[in-house]
């Protein structure tokens, strides 16, 4: 039985709030959001923190309560689900230009081969192009022209660069890499007429440093380069900068000359007090290299460092702890006074956060967590414009896709400027409510049901609801009846009158079907735990039978094969993966050497 509660915020529950209050009519307007946010803010009831509030003080945001409250969280919007199927899935590039947001998904879409896509900044007129290619890696734009590669294309296994117009049209082979390795992975960036970039093997981590006009002549190979350099290239002042994971997680930081001559190694991470693996792209600021590593440092979770462009001054700034966010993967951005950038997992929900803290590595400032998977999980790459981030998460969402979303960064003018007076407020708490629907469903084929009978409320707020079916574009409302001629999938999506929402479902299997496609047969296949240190079970809910499973990490190498073979409807395999790095990975399970399903889950120690 599926349980799902509503808790509020009781920083406003049955106690009388203080809060400074002062006539400015700047103040007054953030008073009557952080009130509005308080009240529509539903929080699980284990991350209560305080039951009151007390501001007097200038600068609100030293207040460990009002940490706790995060006064940030209205200005946080999701833009746009994600839907394999229609829309693709695992966001992987984000570019803004012109009131536009361009990206590409690695997989989904009609085929499963991944897809392009351009969508306006509010989150409307969503566009797709389907390329001659599989796999997407690396986009660059340049005027009206998208660049990008990737890993496989119609018999060139070893993967293509192309071009293709933002509207869609003039789709073009630029260069073929002619099968030269396995799983490459590619990255991309653009000077004028001219993309370098790099390619490399997944499986042992070599390749080659290259450039190429943006016509597709004069493709020259400039460098060898190894240890997994995962991070795309930084150009500055003709040299080009890069980072590598290293094949033991230790990882450096190079340059070389946009001619390819004077390759140099500028920092060697060998002392994991100062971090190891660098997963990112350097950011440059005056003659400084910015950056962030994957793991490491006094709480093991990564440092952030700084070194001169020549390698000299390497500096370790700042200790990445859990509660601020760990996995960083973003570049960090330059915006104001301060680095910004995105964690894709700690956090209070361990979801991923979006943080900034000044140049010198002082003034670490978690500015929102996310702590609702509907709204978003393991947030990665980001652009900002103004004061405004967008960015994806790489899951999450309704369907489990990941989400384009917006965050609007609280200028300091938002922030009490004066004493103020002080007064009480008295705040009556909200009712809980919860959320049950009904499980194992069966409906002889062709009988109908009243969807109505499978859900019941408790609590006392009142709520609206709705049923829907989940189609190609999206989700349909439906009646309440429905008839049942094969097995379905029917979500109820209810919000309450305080604003919010929750989405459920209900699975109906139609006795004696022969059509079993309609069955989410991922709902199968159970990974426990999830995230967890690589040693992990896999359940399988189906038939006596005999599979074969295969894990696959996010550059689409597998690390593991195997065989179960199940003596009863409930199939439970042990699995160790003591050598797997921290990161994404998919499970996939064949049956009769027919595909059955397939779970993602995080390696995270």
């Amino acid at each position: 039985m599926k349980k799902l509660k509503f808790k509020y915020l009781s920083v406003i529950a049955d106690q009388k709030m203080v809060l400074g209050i002062r006539s400015a009519g700047l103040f007054a307007q953030s008073f009557r959001i952080l009130i509005t946010t308080a009240l529509v803010l539903c929080l699980p009831l284990s991350k209560i923190n305080a039951q009151y509030l007390h501001i007097e003080n200038t600068d609100i945001s030293t207040y460990p309560e009002n940490k706790s409250l995060n006064l940030e969280t209205h200005g946080f919007t999701k833009l746009f689900d994600f839907y394999g199927p229609e829309s693709g899935n695992w966001p992987m590039e984000l570019i803004i230009s012109d009131g536009w947001l361009y990206g590409h998904n690695y997989s989904g879409g009609a085929y499963d081969y991944g897809l392009i896509y351009k969508i306006k900044t509010d989150g409307s007129g969503l566009m797709k192009f389907v390329f001659d290619g599989t796999e997407a890696n690396g986009l660059v734009l340049s005027d009206s022209v998208l660049y990008g590669a990737t890993r496989y294309a119609g018999t060139y296994d070893g993967g293509v660069l192309y071009r293709i117009n933002t509207d869609g049209s003039g789709f073009t082979i630029l260069y073929n890499f002619q099968k030269e390795f396995t799983y490459p992975v590619y990255s991309l960036i653009l000077s004028g007429s001219v993309i370098y970039g790099h390619v490399f093997q997944s499986l042992d981590g070599s390749g080659f440093i290259f450039k190429i006009n943006t016509d597709g002549t004069g493709f020259t190979k400039l460098s060898n380069i190894s240890n997994f350099p995962y991070a795309d290239l930084l150009l500055y002042d003709n040299y080009l900068y890069g980072t590598t994971v290293g094949a033991l997680n230790a990882g450096e930081i190079f340059r070389l000359k946009t001619d390819g001559s004077e390759f140099l190694t500028l920092h060697t991470f060998n002392n994991p007090e100062d971090g190891e693996g660098v997963y990112n792209t350097l950011t440059i600021v005056g003659n400084s290299l910015y950056g962030t590593t994957g793991i490491g440092g006094t709480n093991g979770w990564g440092t952030l460092f700084e070194i001169d462009t020549d390698g000299t001054n390497f500096k370790k700034l700042y200790d990445i702890s859990s509660a601020g966010g760990t996995m960083v993967r973003s570049t960090l951005v330059l915006s104001g006074a301060y680095l910004y950038g995105t964690a894709s997992e700690g956090g209070t929900s361990d979801l991923g956060t979006i943080f900034r803290f000044n140049k010198d590595g002082s003034g670490f400032e978690k500015l929102y967590d996310f702590q609702n998977e509907i709204d978003g999980k393991r947030p990665e790459k980001f652009v900002m414009s103004g004061d405004t981030i967008f960015g994806y998460t790489w899951e999450g969402g309704i369907n489990n896709d990941g989400i384009l979303y917006r965050y609007i960064v609280k200028k300091s003018t938002d922030i009490l400027t004066k004493h103020p007076k002080v007064i009480k407020l008295a705040i009556k708490r909200p009712e809980q409510i919860t959320l049950t629907t009904k499980e194992d469903l069966v409906v002889e084929s062709g009988m109908s049901i009243d969807l109505d009978t499978t859900f019941s409320v408790t609590g006392n707020i009142d709520y609206t609801y709705s049923w829907k079916v989940k189609t190609t574009a999206g989700y349909d409302i439906i009646d309440k009846t429905a008839k049942i001629t094969s097995d379905s999938t029917f979500y109820i999506f209810l919000t309450t009158i305080q604003g919010c929402s929750s989405l459920d479902s209900v699975i109906v299997i139609a006795k004696n079907s022969t059509n079993i496609h309609d069955i989410d047969i991922t709902n199968q296949i159970s990974i426990n735990p999830n995230p967890n240190t690589g040693d992990f079970q896999i359940k399988i809910f189906g038939d006596k039978a005999e599979y074969s499973f295969e894990i696959v990490d996010i550059a689409g190498k597998k690390i593991a094969i195997g065989r179960i073979i199940c003596t009863s409807g409930e199939c439970i395999f042990n699995i160790s993966l003591s050598d797997a790095k921290p990161g994404f990975y998919t499970l996939v399970i064949n049956k009769d050497q027919v595909f059955f399903g397939q779970k993602k889950f995080i390696i995270s120690y």
